[in-house]
């Protein structure tokens, strides 16, 4: 039996009305709610100044002419389908297109023939679009410095290829991509709310203008726009049983971009080289020829890939923009994403030791370390080697740009391949010798956590030999809970410091409270981790610690194996060009509706509609611009639930109110659904609905609807939102006056249905309680807790909610305490078995935003 609840969570924040339970206090809120409004665009309105001297004004435009080098839109539509959507093999296009000619061979219409006999003729056609065409070139590379007489290794005589295209013209490519007009910024800007200076995208932050800032005195800056190259690389293995396959590619972005486009699965996040990848045998890889050979090579690959790119950087070129406007473009590197071994070879440093700042690798938390400065490493190269490639472009320091790879270093490195181990080693010392049985029951807590909609499922907890990148995102949502109880609380506290700081980075927006808050989260991961030292599974702790599946892996599978890398570099460009070509039919109208269908529309005499283009800004310096540039940090409704436009059949649940509470089991069902209806009917009404006689209540002789799922669009300040199905568990509003947890509780869903009262159409809920054990989070693990609600007769307590009281889906884990499951547990019984739950804000990153707080 649970506790009885708190007062304070039974008395109504609008009138101060006490009700007896949860559900009384349910059943009075429907008073003072109005029905949640569907979300609008309309967000908190914000302020901006922009830079006054990079202000990105456009100067003209150019036009677009027809389908050219395709016949019609259902040969486009053929191609990319082909060879873009599904990639065919060249037999599978031979076999299409010989399907395809079957069927005009009773038809005279030279039109209605195939525009190809071939898959050749339709690459080649795909080799004719000129929009997207940025060709790829190889160089070849050779050791040339100090040989030794005998035994020459083989790898100084070896020809090294880096395969990689023009930086400048990838940049343009992708720079007049229209698809980009509306997810750009030309001109860095502060943003502000309410007074207070919010940092969403990329050109919003203090990088971007500091440039500018230092960039302003150079001839031709006024008007002018600034773009900063993103780049990252990361060796990737698309096959380690065929000969361990591994490539190196170099990927860029323009900084301009929007935090959405860039995330997005279109051009903005291009490969715009394939670095060379020397190998030698044991014997010769720990050699110091061969360190340096391999460093120098690298860098000086890397001066060649962004070389085109350097005139640019201190005289401005005239660059079309997706708006089709043309302006003049200062260009500089920006950050470059890596892991920890890529940032060894981009600064220049020892293994182990921190590319930021001169901390010791055995203490690099140790205060009083210094930042690497520029000034340093230029002292280096005169004492040394060339240095890193940043040394040959103006306004670049490398340790400046280095920037963390989040999936790599934190998801990847820090949590699986140091937490979930140091976890793992306390608790098979801790342990002994049942350590292994603790993990058992810890994996299989894991495979018990209740279902939610796009939640990978782990049937064996996390004991699996490949790891990939979305099993270790899916295994943090649901790892804290499954370790608590076994592990100290400390080590619980250290680890939920981290998961909060991860949710907290991946934030589309920051103010400075969400800069406090995950300064927080990183000193509350300082403050615990020592946990991992004592029992001596640590010495310290000290981490060192996207793009690769449709940029290498998908063109290799494409590729026969041998000599891929041609295959692949022809296969990219083709990709991009249509790509390309599509976004610029897209945005003439040509890709409005089905093939079929717009087909009909031109032979009719219809014309395709253009899509309605932007021009360029002409906003001055310090002036407010009347649209918004980044992502608000609310917005005006939280969310907005419908029931499904089919309803369930009546064979599955029968259309009265009777035979429908006898189907599902709820007796007490028509009861409590005629007490909500009174409750409807009479707001004003000073009586407690439990002291109206039953046979006072309105009846409800209109067929009952049963649906299995309620649609919730929502807004996510991390993700650009979405729709969430019926859920198990819901979030419900009870105080429209608060944000967070205490302006809800949790109910569990039994039934959606709607029926009708007076020509009015109800869409409801029946559900059970899950109210806050306390005002406050657990202490331990940073999570809320709830406990299921029972009546006089200890059975959970049903209520009816109207569905515009639900906010979203909610995830519960149960409380699993210290003692293990029984072996023949199942995931479906999770929510029915267990007397303590936990919110589980770790399940996406809205979740987080909204629980995070109080």
């Amino acid at each position: 039996m649970s506790d009885p609840p708190h007062p304070s969570r039974l008395t109504c924040p609008v009138c101060h009305f006490k009700a007896k339970s949860l559900a009384g206090l349910m059943r009075h809120k429907q008073v003072h709610n109005s029905p949640t409004p569907p979300p609008d665009d309309s967000y908190t309105q914000f302020s901006y100044v922009h830079h006054k001297v990079f202000t990105g004004v456009a100067t003209n435009s150019q036009p677009y002419n027809s389908w050219h080098p395709f016949r019609d839109r259902h040969s486009f539509d053929f191609a990319n389908f082909y060879f873009t959507k599904i990639q065919a093999s060249e037999g599978q296009i031979n076999e299409a297109l010989d399907m395809w000619a079957a069927t005009t061979l009773n038809n005279h219409d030279p039109q209605s023939c195939t525009p190809w006999d071939n898959a050749n003729e339709l690459y080649s056609t795909i080799d004719a679009i000129q929009c997207g065409s940025c060709p790829w070139n190889s160089y070849n590379i050779q050791y040339c410095g100090p040989k030794p007489e005998v035994n020459l290794p083989a790898w100084m005589t070896e020809t090294y290829q880096l395969c990689t295209r023009s930086s400048r013209d990838l940049l343009c490519e992708q720079f007049s991509n229209s698809d980009f007009k509306d997810s750009i910024h030309y001109a860095p800007y502060m943003q502000f709310k309410d007074g207070r200076r919010v940092r969403s995208d990329f050109m919003s932050a203090d990088w971007a203008w500091d440039q500018c800032d230092d960039m302003s005195h150079l001839p031709g800056s006024q008007d002018a726009m600034f773009i900063p190259i993103i780049a990252g690389s990361d060796k990737t293995t698309v096959s380690v049983a065929t000969g361990h396959q591994e490539y190196h590619p170099v990927y860029m972005s323009p900084g301009n971009l929007t935090n959405t486009a860039h995330r997005s699965r279109g051009n903005a996040v291009l490969p715009v080289a394939f670095l060379p990848i020397p190998k030698t045998s044991k014997k010769h890889r720990k050699s110091k020829a061969f360190k340096t050979f391999i460093r120098q090579l690298f860098h000086a690959c890397l001066v060649k890939i962004f070389s085109p790119l350097e005139p640019g950087m201190t005289t401005p070129e005239l660059i079309l923009c997706p708006d089709g406007c043309f302006r003049r473009a200062f260009y500089g590197l920006g950050p470059y994403i890596a892991d920890y071994p890529e940032q060894v070879w981009l600064s220049g440093i020892i293994q182990n030791w921190c590319p930021k700042c001169d901390a010791h690798p055995h203490f690099l938390d140790a205060p009083g370390s210094r930042p690497r400065s520029h000034e340093m490493t230029e002292f280096l190269i005169t004492c040394f080697d060339p240095g890193p490639f940043t040394s040959f472009f103006p306004r670049a320091n490398i340790h400046e740009l280095l920037s963390p790879d989040l999936l790599h270093q934190v998801i990847k490195g820090t949590f699986r391949d140091h937490i979930v181990e140091w976890v793992s080693a306390y608790i098979l010392g801790e342990y002994k010798p049942r350590g292994d049985d603790v993990l058992q029951d810890i994996d299989h807590r894991i495979s018990a956590v209740p279902p939610f909609p796009e939640l990978r499922r782990f049937p064996d907890g996390r004991d699996f030999k490949q790891w990939t990148g979305d099993d270790s995102k899916a295994l943090m949502k649901v790892y804290l809970t499954a370790i608590t109880g076994y592990v100290p609380a400390h080590m619980v506290q250290c680890v939920s410091a981290f998961l909060d700081f991860c949710y907290i980075s991946r934030r589309n927006s920051f103010e400075s409270h969400d800069l406090q808050e995950l300064q927080d989260a990183l000193n509350r991961f300082h403050k615990y981790h020592d946990v991992f030292i004592q029992p001596g599974v640590r010495d310290n702790v000290s981490l060192p610690q996207s793009k690769h599946i449709k940029a290498v892996k998908e063109p290799w599978r494409c590729s026969s194996r041998y000599n891929a890398l041609i295959q692949m570099l022809r296969t990219i460009t083709r990709l991009e060009k249509l790509s390309s070509l599509a976004s610029e039919f897209d945005r003439h109208g040509m890709l409005d509706g089905s093939t079929y269908s717009y087909t009909r529309m031109i032979q009719g005499g219809g014309f395709p509609e253009p899509k309605e283009r932007l021009g360029g800004s002409d906003i001055e310096g310090d002036e407010e611009d009347d649209f918004e540039l980044g992502l608000s940090s609310a917005p005006c409704a939280t969310a907005s639930v419908k029931l499904a436009k089919k309803a369930e059949p009546v064979k599955s649940y029968p259309r009265n109110l009777e035979a429908l509470a006898a189907r599902i089991e709820q007796p007490c069902f028509p009861d409590i659904l005629h007490r909500f209806l009174w409750e409807m009917c009479n707001p004003g009404s000073d009586t407690p609905v439990e002291a109206i006689p039953a046979q006072q209540l309105p009846r409800i002789y209109s067929k009952v609807h049963v649906y299995h799922s309620a649609l919730a669009r929502f807004y996510a300040p991390s993700d650009q939102g979405g729709k969430y199905p019926r859920r198990d568990t819901v979030f419900v509003k009870l105080d429209q006056e608060r944000d967070g947890m205490c302006s809800m509780v949790v109910a569990h869903i039994l039934l959606f249905f709607s029926f009708t009262h007076a020509s009015t159409l109800y869409s409801c809920a029946l559900v059970n309680w899950f109210p806050r054990v306390s005002n406050d989070p657990d202490p331990i693990t940073s999570l809320w807790q709830v406990e299921p609600e029972f009546d006089s007769l200890q059975q959970r307590a049903l209520a009816v909610i109207h569905v515009d009281s639900i906010v979203r889906g909610a995830h519960l884990l149960p409380a699993y305490g210290s003692d293990p499951l029984p072996e023949d547990f199942h995931f479906t019984l999770s929510l029915d078995v267990f007397h303590l739950y936990f919110v589980n804000k770790y399940i996406d990153h809205h979740s987080h935003s909204l629980l995070h707080n109080k």
